[in-house]
């Protein structure tokens, strides 16, 4: 059955507009005040006199995302699922794509319904993706902004994300409710690669980029959406801020309306240098810990049990005779503590002997699921520990 002109978010022959999509109509009075009746050639918010504005219309002509047909494929099913443009979305893509050989996860704070995440998540699918949301709308504005006030891009929500991700078959995400970083930043582990800041609002966006810095790895990447764009005052006058400030930096504004910050030097260098919190939490012990191991291999469910090589805070090292996949999730029962802990595949080692172990990692705090206690000595201990 043909969808009506509505259902395709067109009008009718005798409207003004043909194909125009219905999710971008919440921006229509912005769309008249700009383009159908425009402002003068420069222009500035009352509120905010030195970021400067004007309309820009490059005239570069190339377009590499029309040949990119896994771009393509993946974008038609994400666009009615975000409110950035199709030029954005090829740069976070391709940038997505650039930084695998980069240590570290990709963070995007600023969700809403989830479409740049599951790029994000589909472009680099050998990385952890951590999805940072309040899924209640903005937070943190203040009069360093124009536009917000708090509470917009509401309409969205967790579950409306997780069945976005799902139903385009992607497995390696974490979704993060709540304010980032106070809410949920301790569920991130392990430096990051690529930040993707999409919040709106300056106070938001320094406090993400104040969290992410230290963790952020040389050659790593920080995107800011809203930065060339006029009602997102605060995060341009917090980026410039930034860039003045921070010499570590290599800073670049697209004029598709992104500003991107590139680390080209600093103290993290690498996934092993990070801040003293970060370090305790990698603390491992050489631990044998009985455990069973719950999940669903290709063919059918299991609970396997096995003995851990080494433990942390953040997860354990144990052998696993049946198949998994990165960044499938599992469930570990601790047999002495009788304690479950949700975890995740982070990765696999083979040992000199030709056995294969595979590296789990907490999907949620659980610094006490081995009863052991990580915050000292970090030399690894020997411990053999029996039921």
């Amino acid at each position: 059955m043909q969808s009506s002109q509505r259902e395709r978010g067109e009008v009718s022959k005798k409207g003004l507009l043909t194909g125009f999509p219905v999710r971008h109509l919440r921006h229509l009075r912005w769309l008249v005040k700009n383009y159908i009746s425009p402002p003068p050639s420069q222009w500035a918010d009352p509120a905010s006199p030195s970021v400067r504005h004007s309309r820009i219309v490059p005239t570069a002509t190339y377009s590499p995302w029309l040949s990119d047909k896994q771009f393509l494929a993946i974008y038609e099913d994400v666009k009615e699922h975000t409110l950035v443009d199709v030029y954005r979305c090829y740069e976070l893509w391709m940038l997505a794509k650039s930084v695998a050989q980069i240590p570290g996860s990709i963070l995007e704070v600023g969700v809403w319904r989830g479409g740049t995440g599951a790029l994000l998540a589909a472009a680099s699918p050998s990385k952890a993706v951590y999805l940072a949301d309040t899924f209640h709308g903005v937070v943190k504005a203040s009069t360093k902004d124009t536009r917000y006030h708090g509470g917009e891009h509401a309409d969205t929500s967790q579950a409306q994300v997780e069945c976005l991700l799902h139903s385009l078959h992607l497995t390696n995400f974490v979704l993060l409710e709540g304010i980032f970083p106070e809410d949920t930043a301790h569920q991130v582990a392990g430096p990051i690669a690529l930040l993707h800041s999409d919040v709106d609002v300056y106070a938001s966006t320094r406090d993400i980029v104040e969290w992410t810095l230290p963790r952020l790895s040389l050659c790593g990447v920080v995107v800011f959406d809203d930065y060339g764009f006029s009602g997102c005052e605060g995060v341009t006058k917090y980026v410039n801020e930034l860039r003045e400030s921070n010499r570590d930096l290599f800073f670049i504004h697209n004029l598709n309306g992104h500003a991107i910050l590139i680390k080209q030097r600093g103290e993290a260098r690498s996934s092993t240098r990070l801040p003293a919190s970060e370090k305790r939490r990698a603390y491992r012990v050489a631990a044998s810990m009985p455990v069973l191991v719950y999940g669903q291999s290709a063919h059918a469910p299991f609970a396997e049990p096995a003995t851990t090589m080494n433990v942390s805070r953040t997860g354990g090292l144990v052998p696993l005779s049946n198949q998994v996949i990165r960044f499938q999730k599992l469930v570990v029962t601790n047999l002495q503590t009788d304690e479950d802990a949700i975890c995740r595949v982070a990765r696999f080692i083979r040992n000199d002997d030709g056995h294969n172990f595979v590296a789990l990692e907490f999907l949620r705090p659980t610094p006490h699921f081995w009863a052991i206690d990580f915050t000292g000595d970090p030399t690894p201990l020997r411990a053999k520990l029996t039921s």
